[in-house]
């Protein structure tokens, strides 16, 4: 098993492509052969649960286990033929658990004399873990791009809901007299949650004025989303750098923006607000940049708009961080 790792390994870290006549495996073959790990190994703790096998009778469950082992990853092989950096990388990190758990199955069960009652059931359970996981891998470019795309565009929304929750909380204080009743009754308990403090009414200015640079950066992520679903991506075709390069600026972006999220959280440092809003807008300008010119010719005007949309949100933040060092200067 430990040689099939290896050969997935090297076939990932080269850039030939895929054999003539050779296609992309399908979902359907994919959940066929974690089905057929799964089932082996299934195999393996019933045995043991049971009685002890004899040697040949172990040495021919951990064989089968081994083949199906062997197939799943000939397939793995397969999807990563001519495959980018993203979609290799995604294909490793689902395989790595699927190695780890079968070689571990094998080795506990031959090792161990007396099997504790559950263990085999423990054993089994950690290969259909990672089993699951591995039906779920991504088999071509496009799938491993977009699945990072979303991930990275949750962060981003995830990032704007909190602030927004923030806001209405701060908002809310502000409008309180700001005074904590304290109960006489002696067995009242003692509020031990803690909550982010309060904003200043500068701090929330800012806070507010910086929802529309995130949701700038969101729209972002959606055009790149929409875009690939309609793009022909191939392993020998250029397009493949080119959303390489927006992959990576794009998750540039979701870094800075979590930068961004955070600092906007009292006690707020207005120029660690400043630093992040900046590289936020020279993010979206290097995605816009590495656009390909065809991509650009087919949505130009959404490009506008949000390379519109983006200035004035930047804008809106500086005007604000200045306006603020101004007053304190005076």
């Amino acid at each position: 098993m430990q040689q099939a790792a290896t050969i997935l390994s090297n076939s990932l870290k080269s850039s030939a492509s895929a054999p003539a006549g050779e296609q992309t495996p399908t979902k359907q073959e994919l959940k066929t052969l974690t089905d057929g790990v799964k089932l082996e190994a299934s195999k393996i703790g019933l045995m043991w649960a049971s009685s002890q096998p004899s040697p040949t009778e172990a040495q021919s469950l951990f064989s089968a286990l081994e083949h199906r082992h062997s197939q799943l990853f000939t397939l793995l092989c397969r999807a990563g033929y001519g495959g980018g950096p993203t979609l290799c990388q995604s294909l490793q990190s689902v395989a790595a658990p699927v190695t780890e758990a079968c070689v571990h199955i094998v080795n506990y069960m031959s090792s161990t004399k007396v099997i504790p009652e559950g263990q085999a059931a423990k054993q089994v359970a950690k290969v259909w873990a990672a089993c699951d996981t591995a039906s779920t891998a991504c088999l071509d470019n496009k799938t491993a791009i977009g699945r990072q795309l979303l991930h990275s565009s949750r962060s981003v929304k995830d990032n704007i809901r909190e602030l927004q929750e923030v806001i209405v909380e701060s908002q809310a204080c502000s409008h309180s007299s700001g005074a904590q009743s304290v109960s006489d009754d002696a067995n009242s308990e003692v509020d031990l949650d803690f909550e982010a403090d309060a904003m200043s009414p500068f701090e929330l200015e800012l806070a507010e004025s910086s929802i529309p640079l995130l949701q700038v950066v969101l729209d972002v992520f959606k055009l790149l989303i929409r875009t690939l679903l309609t793009e022909d991506i191939v392993s020998e075709a250029s397009t493949l750098d080119d959303w390489e390069s927006l992959l990576f600026h794009a998750k540039g972006l979701s870094a800075v923006s979590n930068d961004l999220g955070a600092a906007l959280f009292a006690p707020q440092d207005a120029s660690e607000v400043t630093s992040a809003a900046g590289s936020l807008n020279t993010g979206c300008e290097l995605v816009f940049d590495e656009f390909p010119g065809h991509l650009k010719d087919g949505h130009a005007e959404a490009t506008e708009s949000l390379i519109a949309r983006l200035a004035d949100a930047h804008a809106g933040i500086h005007d604000k961080t200045s306006a603020d060092v101004s007053s304190l200067t005076m």
